[in-house]
This record gives structure tokens, sequence and C-alpha cells, in this order.
């Protein structure tokens, strides 16, 4: 399993990029409402996304709310730990991948960074439904992967407090700091 914030290397097919709500359908559906039930830690990682990846106007949006309404109606909320994970986008080195508007991912502009903020609350919004859950850690990379740690756990405890209620504090139910930007040090974490 990869840990939370991990890159990933997107495809030349979006079409791929998009399939995330069906394959965490097909997992849940394959376990089957028992094994469903028995799972006590689960991390969901999407892939490096941009601001229309997973919107109403999406076939995947109802899969999403179907993902969201298995876990709701089989999972034993109060004694699952769930992660959900964005990650970031990277360039592949020598790797120049047709269709792909790679500056557009390399330069960052606060337009970028509020129309993310603005898809993650659209995405994370349907989660209230989970929010019963024992414990919810969320590490959102793009395209805050250059912003200070403190603005970036900002963003990611007001997606969790969406979800959990607005007196959730993850970092007092033991969040891990273990993330993409651990590899740069403590003076960029606490940044």
């Amino acid at each position: 399993m990869r840990h939370p914030g991990s890159p990933v290397y997107p495809s030349a097919n979006a079409d791929i990029d998009r399939c995330a709500p069906k394959f965490f359908r097909s997992l849940l559906r394959d376990f089957g409402p028992d094994a469903v039930r028995r799972i006590r830690k689960a991390t969901m990682v999407f892939p490096a996304m941009d601001a229309t990846y997973l919107t109403p106007s999406r076939f995947s949006w109802s899969i999403w709310l179907e993902v969201l309404e298995l876990l709701k109606k089989n999972a034993d909320l109060t004694n699952l730990e769930l992660t959900v994970s964005i990650a970031m986008h990277v360039r592949p080195e020598g790797d120049d991948i047709q269709g792909r508007d790679w500056d557009r991912f390399d330069n960052i502009t606060a337009e970028d960074e509020t129309d993310m903020l603005e898809a993650y609350k659209q995405i994370f919004t349907p989660m209230k439904e989970l929010c019963a859950l024992k414990k919810l850690f969320v590490y959102v990379a793009w395209p805050f992967q250059h912003a200070k740690y403190s603005i970036r756990n900002q963003n990611q405890q007001m997606l969790e407090r969406i979800i959990m209620g607005e007196s959730y504090d993850s970092d007092k139910l033991g969040k891990p700091r273990m993330c993409f930007w651990s590899e740069f040090g403590e003076d960029f974490l606490e940044g």
C-alpha cells in the first residue's frame, strides 16, 4: 500500500485517472458486507486531479455516492479509521506523455489553489454520511505541496471537519505526519 501523499504519475488517458470511484466500489462489492464490516483501517488513494475530476455532472459522481452509501450501510464506522489521500502531480523524468499540459501542473496559481479547494470540498461534502467514523485522516498534496505545513494542515483539517464536524481534531487523535513532505525534513514540515 502506498503511503499518504505519495506521488502519482498521471496517465495519458484521463478515463483511467477517473476510475478511482469505480475501483473503490468494486472492492467494497467484492469483499461483501460481512468483510466490509470487519475492516478497521482503510486508505482511499485518489490520483492527482484537476477541478473537474469528480463533479456532479460526471458519471463517476453517482459511483462515488454509491461508494459512500456502501460504506455507510456495511462498514462498522465507529471502529473504522479511514485515511483519504489525494496524490500529487509529478512530471515523470524523461517522459513526455502526449495530451498532458505539464506546465499547468508545474505553474500553480492562486486561482488553481482556490479552484482545487472548492473541488475538494465538493468531493468531501457527501462524506458527511460517514461522520460516525472512529478516525478520519485527510492528506491533500496538489496544489498545496509548495505551501507551508501550517497551510496544508489547515486545508486538510477543514476537509476533515466537513465530514466529522467543527470540533474534530485529527491531530489529537494521532494523525500521522507520515506524508510526502516528511522526505524534506522537519524544517520543511514546520515551515
